[in-house]
C-alpha cells in the first residue's frame, strides 16, 4: 500500500503480458521508444514503493527491457517512507556470506552452451540479476544472486537462448548495428552518472569490462531491432478481430477513477503522547485556516509539510483507488478540484489534501483504442514465436 508522503518518480517500462511498472532506486532500462533511462531517488532511504499495472498497449512500439543496473525496488505490500524489515523479500546475504553457487567461482568460467554460443558465469548472473530486477529485486551483491541461482538458472537459461535467437533473426535478415548507434546508447548511459569513475565502478562491481559492456549493449540493440522487425512483418489484425478482443477485453482498457493531489503532512510518532498530537492537529489546523483564507497551497506545503514530497509544494502526482492508505484515500476522492479537505488522520500523522484534478473512470470508445488493439495482438503473435524460438534452442550446461 503507498503511503501519501512520496515525491512523485517516473516509472520505468518492464515487458510482462501487461506491464508491471516500479517505481525504482537506482534503475536503468531500456525501452522502444525511449532508449536508456536512469533514475535516481532522494532521500535514499526511500526503499519501499508501490507497483502498478498498465496494458501493455499503451506503449507505442514494442519495448524491450534490458536491466543494466537492479535499484531499490518495490514490494507492492508496502508504502514510502518505511524501512524494509530484515528478510522481507530477498535474505540480505553479503559478499562476505556468500549464498550458493556464488563467491569465489571465477565469472569467465563456461557454465554452457546456446546454439553453439559459449555462456559464461558473469553472462548468467547478469541475466539473474536482469530478471530479479524487473521481478522487484533489490541491488544484488554476488552473495545475495548465489541465494536464487536454482530458482532463476532455468529462466535465466531461457531468456539467454530466446536473445540468441532473436540475434540470429537479425543476421539472417541482415539486420546490423553501427558503432554510432552503440556509441550514442554508450553516451546517453553516461551522461546519467555523475562522473567517469562512478561509471567504471559500476561496471567494475557486475565484473564486466568497458567493451563487454558496448558488446552487451550492441546485442540489445540487436534484439530491438529484430522484433521490430518482426512486428513490422506482422500483417494488421482484422476490424472483426480487434472489435471482438476490444469487447472481450474492456477492463483493460478502461480507465479507473483517478486524482492528482497535494499534501501537507504534520507527522506523529507511535509514541507520541495525546497531548502532543493535539498540539500537532491544532497547529495544523491553523495551516488550515489559513489555507481557506487564500494562503497557496504549495507555499504552505514547503514550509510545513514534515513529508519529502514538501520539495514539490506537497504534490503526489496521480493516483487511483488502492494505492493509498484508507483514510487518506477517502478523503482524496471525495474532494473536487481545488477543494481542501478538513483534517485527516492516518498512521502517519494529520494531514491536510488538496485535489488538482479528479478524474471519473471511463472506457473510451473503440476508435480511440483501435490501434492499441492492434498492437496488443500482434504482440500476442510474438510472445507464441518466443516460445516457438526458446523451444528450438539447443541448450548444453557443463
Amino acid at each position: 500500500m503507498r503511503l501519501p508522503c512520496a515525491e512523485s518518480i517516473p516509472k520505468p517500462i518492464v515487458l510482462q503480458h501487461r506491464i508491471r511498472v516500479p517505481v525504482s532506486g537506482v534503475l536503468l532500462a531500456r525501452s522502444a521508444s525511449e532508449g536508456y533511462l536512469f533514475f535516481s531517488i532522494e532521500p535514499p532511504n526511500l526503499l519501499v514503493m508501490p507497483f502498478t499495472t498498465i496494458p501493455i498497449s499503451k506503449i507505442k512500439g514494442f519495448p524491450i527491457v534490458i536491466f543494466l543496473v537492479i535499484g531499490l525496488l518495490a514490494d507492492s505490500s508496502k508504502g514510502l517512507c518505511e524501512d524494509r524489515p530484515p528478510g522481507s523479500s530477498f535474505t540480505q546475504t553479503t559478499d562476505d556470506q556468500p549464498g550458493p553457487g556464488f563467491g569465489a567461482m571465477d565469472p569467465k568460467a563456461v557454465v554452457a552452451e546456446i546454439d553453439g554460443e559459449l555462456i559464461t558465469r558473469a553472462d548468467l548472473d547478469w541475466e539473474i540479476e536482469s530478471i530479479l530486477g524487473s521481478s522487484g529485486g533489490q541491488n544484488m551483491t554476488p552473495g545475495m544472486l548465489g541465494n536464487f541461482r536454482s530458482q532463476m538458472e532455468p529462466r535465466a537459461f531461457g531468456e539467454m537462448a530466446l536473445k540468441i535467437r532473436l540475434q540470429a533473426y537479425a543476421k539472417s535478415n541482415g539486420i546490423t548495428i553501427s558503432d554510432a548507434s552503440v556509441e550514442s546508447d554508450l553516451d546517453r548511459i553516461r551522461s546519467q552518472f555523475n562522473d567517469k569513475e562512478t561509471l567504471n565502478k559500476f561496471l567494475a562491481d557486475k565484473r564486466i569490462t568497458l567493451e563487454t559492456f558496448k558488446e552487451k549493449l550492441r546485442k540489445d540493440l540487436t534484439v530491438h531491432a529484430a522484433l521490430d522487425h518482426y512486428m513490422d512483418s506482422l500483417p494488421t489484425p482484422s476490424k472483426e478481430t480487434t472489435e471482438t478482443y476490444y469487447q472481450e477485453h474492456l477492463e483493460d482498457y478502461t480507465k479507473d477513477e483517478r486524482v492528482t493531489a497535494s499534501h501537507i503532512l504534520m507527522s506523529t510518532s507511535s509514541e507520541a503522547s495525546p497531548e502532543d498530537k493535539e498540539k500537532k492537529r491544532a497547529e495544523l489546523e491553523g495551516i488550515r485556516t489559513q489555507l481557506v483564507g487564500g494562503a497557496e497551497f504549495a507555499a504552505m506545503a514547503k514550509e510545513h509539510s514534515s513529508c519529502p514530497s514538501s520539495s514539490k509544494g506537497g504534490d503526489l502526482g496521480e493516483f487511483g483507488q488502492g494505492q493509498m492508505v484508507k483514510p487518506f484515500e477517502e478523503a482524496a476522492f471525495s474532494l473536487e478540484p481545488g477543494e481542501i479537505s478538513e483534517i485527516v488522520e492516518t498512521q502517519f500523522g494529520y494531514h491536510i489534501i488538496q485535489v488538482a484534478e479528479h478524474n471519473q473512470a471511463e472506457t473510451p470508445p473503440y476508435e480511440t483504442v483501435k490501434e492499441e488493439v492492434e498492437t496488443k495482438l500482434k504482440q500476442e503473435v510474438a510472445e507464441k514465436w518466443f516460445e516457438e524460438l526458446k523451444a528450438k534452442a539447443v541448450i548444453v550446461k557443463e
